[in-house]
């Protein structure tokens, strides 16, 4: 638990990288590398993106979902069916 963080939520983006929006006081720069340390340790080299927010956005039923996965744009390589 860090205390400066009220709510987060952490996205998984379509181009596999992750967001994590952070709701709170804020960190210090020694706190940040801290966290990006650890991230860093256990996600290996997927890119994390950490971004202070003033509202985490809720689902259209106004739930905190504390991970979501974004859609993937459309593919230009689809094929049509019939």
């Amino acid at each position: 638990e860090i205390p400066e963080v009220r709510q987060f939520q952490v996205v998984l983006r379509s181009n596999d990288q992750l967001r994590i929006l952070l709701k709170g006081a804020g960190f210090s720069s020694e706190q940040e590398n801290k966290l990006r340390t650890v991230l860093q340790n256990f996600l290996g080299s997927i890119p994390v993106q950490l971004m202070w927010v003033d509202e985490i956005p809720r689902s259209a039923q106004g739930k905190l979902m504390q991970v979501i996965r974004e859609k993937s744009p459309p593919s230009d390589t689809a094929v049509p069916q019939n």
